[in-house]
């Protein structure tokens, strides 16, 4: 059994609608989800100066494959991230 102060993230992985979806859950500390649109600044961060750059690239690059993010968050609850991709990547000729 995992005692709370011990991390765990659990990955998953589905296909849906010729769609595939991620999903990220730790029981990490959590966050007020009302924050993330400054979290997605880049350069923002609840963990101090100098950081704050990577749900910024991660989100761009979920966008410009076509894809979606959801945060599901609560302070001293962890974070689900939920990420849903086309199956099929199509190519610019």
């Amino acid at each position: 059994m995992i005692g709370q102060d011990q991390k765990q993230m659990t990955l998953s992985f589905a296909t849906r609608n010729d769609q595939l979806i991620f999903e990220v859950q730790d029981n990490g500390k959590g966050f007020d989800t009302s924050q993330l649109p400054d979290l997605l600044t880049s350069g923002v961060s609840t963990n101090g100066a100098h950081r704050g750059f990577g749900l910024t690239i991660m989100t761009e690059a979920i966008k410009q494959a076509g894809g979606t993010y959801a945060f599901t968050s609560s302070k001293g609850e962890g974070t689900t991230l939920t990420i849903t991709m086309p199956a099929e990547v199509k190519e610019d000729h």
